[in-house]
């Protein structure tokens, strides 16, 4: 029903304090009851000949089939209500820190917590392998849908609601938690070679030392919506398959491709990119810096945004080898936005309107 087509009356069911004519139901449903009445007649008539040849009926039937299909494949699952904090399965969600799930003395064993339903989904679909579902019993209801796509042979264990946020510290709000193998980056170089080969143009992102995985996750999302093609993390930045980094995210970090670079920074990756032909860009307080709008930004080929630290930004280094500074124009004696806003603004005017 949800995925019904806008103009199919019959799949939309009149909601509470709607009208009960169709297409006022529809809007009401899609614009908060903000429905014009104009032309309602002619409405009528139009969907009236509809059902009179059939249409209602067939609609219902196929909607009747789909219906049946995703509670075929969720009465697949069999999830297990686990009562005792002990057991080992939930050791990934209670015990291991996030130092311990990173594993990188064995990168092969090395987990991630992925939270919420969208960003769980997103996961699955660009291929990282579950390994078991954490969910509140009382939010069956509401994952039916991951449910229906969630591998038959991987667990689901279902927490009792009154012991839920005692486990995971919070009330499940979200309902879902995921642990999942934690997926091992490219190099910097080979994913500069790669993006080089698929894109006459290409555009990065550069982070060095951003220590709040938010912004890290809300970085992320930017570079996913407008048009980054990829993003490189200095060793100097917070982790971005942290739980509320892939959160907050909402699973594109799993979209965007994306590298750590090697130990040796920043110098290492800057001869990376001069091989690569790639200009640099700082975003930066500086007194050559120019506005982000000046025409000149946008002329090279290949060109990396280095962003730096929510306190002190960029180092001394990563400034001095950067070609271009650059700056945000503002105004009432406003002189920097917070790393995530300053980036989706970046990313709009560089980026997406290349």
């Amino acid at each position: 029903v949800l995925d019904a087509p806008a103009w199919a009356p019959c799949a939309l069911p009149h909601a509470s304090g709607c009208s009960a004519h169709p297409v006022r139901s529809i809007y009401a449903l899609r614009c908060g009851q903000a429905f014009s009445y104009r032309f309602p007649y002619v409405w009528t008539l139009l969907f009236d000949s509809l059902s009179c040849l059939g249409f209602r009926r067939c609609y219902r039937s196929s909607i009747g089939r789909r219906t049946a299909e995703l509670k075929r494949k969720v009465q697949n699952v069999k999830p297990e209500l686990i009562e005792d904090l002990e057991d080992p399965r939930l050791d990934p969600y209670l015990r291991l820190t996030n130092h311990q799930l990173r594993c990188e003395l064995e990168p092969e064993r090395a987990l991630l917590i992925c939270e919420s339903q969208i960003a769980i989904e997103v996961a699955l679909k660009e291929g990282v392998r579950p390994l078991s579902l954490l969910a509140d019993e009382s939010q069956v209801g509401s994952i039916s849908s991951l449910l229906a796509v969630w591998p038959d042979d991987v667990p689901v264990l279902l927490l009792p609601h009154n012991m839920s946020e005692k486990v995971i510290g919070y009330r499940l709000n979200r309902g879902v938690l995921a642990a999942m193998k934690r997926p091992q980056p490219p190099s910097a170089e080979g994913l500069l070679e790669r993006l080089c080969a698929e894109k006459e143009r290409v555009r990065l992102a550069v982070l060095e030392g951003l220590v709040d995985v938010s912004n890290v996750g809300a970085l992320f999302r930017s570079a996913a919506a407008l048009d980054v093609d990829g993003v490189i993390v200095a060793p100097s930045c917070a982790d971005p398959w942290n739980r509320r980094s892939v959160r907050v995210s909402m699973g594109t970090i799993f979209q965007v491709p994306w590298a750590k670079a090697e130990d040796r920074w920043p110098g290492d990756f800057f001869a990376l990119l001069e091989r690569k032909g790639f200009a640099s860009v700082a975003l930066a307080l500086s007194d050559d810096a120019v506005p982000l709008s000046d025409p000149a930004l946008k002329e090279p080929l290949h060109e990396a945004l280095f962003f730096g630290s929510e306190g002190y930004g960029l180092s001394d280094e990563v400034l001095s080898r950067c070609d271009r500074h650059a700056i945000i124009p503002m105004s009432h004696g406003v002189d920097s936005l917070n790393v995530a806003a300053s980036s989706a603004v970046t990313f709009w005017e560089l980026c997406a309107r290349r």
